[in-house]
């Protein structure tokens, strides 16, 4: 029969037939048997939650000697030519979690990671050479994180385009919620290069660390064009006053905005003016020691702040000299109450609270 001639010859098996009728049963076989297909809606996969990455390294070793290296080989070729023809053909590979990716400097050139999100011990990395050679692998997060750049480096350092390439690279596969820069230079190439590695979307969560911001570069502009919602500086930043009252209302515009500035070298306090006090009420979290407020608009942002804060907010900014702790005393009547205490670092904390409040508001 036929069914025996394909089984004997499976190639002739896949020549078209003269038979109209055979035709029809192929095609109604074909139907059916890709009906079943989509039964199955979850296919394994290897993935965060399948049961070979789960195995313990003993288990995988031994798989891995027992494999052809040139099979492997060849699929990695392919999985380089798929990712070349999603980026340069606009084809939509499904991406991962949530993930958090590093632009770090290292000892002997960079690192681009990704962390995984959630309590993961490893997480894939590019450690790129100054000479241009790269690699990648996968270490534990904690020798990952701690203990890959250089804290000698404190001037920055001009990100080479591997470092772009690899960023570009791991974003096809894995989506980013943060982008954390350690001790490197960012500057308007260097911005181009990042917004494009991530096909022109940042992420909404951008920390520095030791980064240094170039002179000519308009950091407010990058910030405003981007979606970035929450900005963390931390110390040995070099940023050159770009925290000013023009930044301030205009990063506010975000949604829940949340600013984090610690302490910098060389930046000048400064003074709001009421027009700037809506912008703070808008923030949900804002650490500006810069900021400085006087006892007038002190005043005006604690009666603002009761009527349009949203939400939980926490605000850390500066008063000047004219700011006394017993000036804050009308307070303690009428719709406020008035809490002074020590903190353990040896801070005066003030809480004003607001009376008959729905929930607590201080």
């Amino acid at each position: 029969t036929s069914e025996m001639e394909s089984i004997r010859n499976p190639k002739r098996a896949l020549l078209p037939s003269s038979d109209p009728a055979s035709v029809d049963v192929k095609r109604q076989r074909f139907a059916e048997m890709e009906s079943n297909i989509n039964k199955f809606e979850n296919d394994p996969t290897i993935g965060e939650e399948d049961i070979i990455s789960t195995l313990p390294d003993d288990c995988l070793i031994s798989i891995m000697s027992h494999l052809n290296w040139d099979s492997v080989d060849i699929m990695d070729q392919i999985s380089q030519r798929f990712h070349y023809i999603s980026r340069n053909f606009d084809l939509k590979i499904p991406k991962k979690k949530m993930c958090t990716f590093a632009i770090r400097k290292t000892r002997d050139g960079h690192m681009v990671s990704v962390n995984p999100p959630g309590p993961a011990d490893y997480c894939l990395i590019y450690v790129l050479s100054e000479n241009g050679y790269s690699r990648k692998k996968i270490l534990k997060r904690s020798y990952a994180l701690f203990n890959m750049y250089d804290p000698r480096q404190l001037d920055g350092n001009t990100l080479p385009s591997n470092v772009f390439n690899a960023l570009a690279q791991l974003y096809l596969r894995n989506t980013a919620d943060h982008l954390d820069m350690h001790y490197c230079l960012l500057d308007d190439s260097s911005s181009k290069n990042i917004i494009s590695a991530f096909q022109g979307k940042m992420p909404e969560s951008l920390s520095m660390n030791g980064v240094t911001v170039h002179n000519d570069f308009d950091f407010s502009t990058f910030i405003a064009d981007s979606i970035i919602r929450k900005l963390a500086v931390f110390p040995q930043c070099r940023v050159h006053n770009s925290f000013d009252e023009h930044f301030i209302q205009m990063f506010s515009l975000s949604d829940r905005p949340e600013l984090n500035v610690y302490p910098q070298p060389k930046i000048c306090k400064w003074t709001p003016s009421s027009e700037c006090i809506p912008a703070i009420c808008r923030y949900k979290h804002l650490r500006l020691d810069t900021l400085t407020l006087t006892r007038e608009l002190l005043t005006e942002l604690i009666m603002a702040a009761f009527l349009t804060a949203n939400g939980k907010t926490y605000w850390m900014i500066g008063m000047d000299e004219s700011v006394q702790v017993s000036d804050l005393g009308n307070f303690q009547t009428g719709m406020y109450s008035l809490d002074v205490r020590e903190s353990n670092v040896s801070q005066l904390i003030v809480d004003i609270k607001k009376k008959e409040s729905t929930h607590n508001c201080k």
